[in-house]
């Protein structure tokens, strides 16, 4: 996204109306526009993990990527209920 002052910005778009959006840029921050002050908005379909992620981590950080994501999973139906207040 480009803002009419130019400044471009990337990240998960977590909340849009009619009249504005707020965004999460990689680093955590959350910045909130109105569209009007907008020049350009650019929508991609490609996913914010790298492709490439296990060429990246070393086998231990592989492996504890995968144990986390494991562990969110099995927990996932407990913290459901949880939240529904079963």
């Amino acid at each position: 996204m480009t803002t009419s002052a130019g400044e471009r910005y990337e990240g998960v778009l977590r909340n849009e109306d009619n009249f504005s959006l707020q965004m999460q840029t990689a680093d955590g921050a959350f910045h909130f526009f109105s569209k009007a002050d907008l020049k350009a908005m650019d929508r991609s379909q490609d996913s914010l993990m790298p492709s490439d992620y296990r060429s990246r981590l070393s086998p231990v950080q592989f492996k504890d990527l995968s144990s986390f994501l494991l562990s969110l999973a099995e927990n996932a139906p407990a913290r459901r209920n949880a939240e529904a207040g079963e």
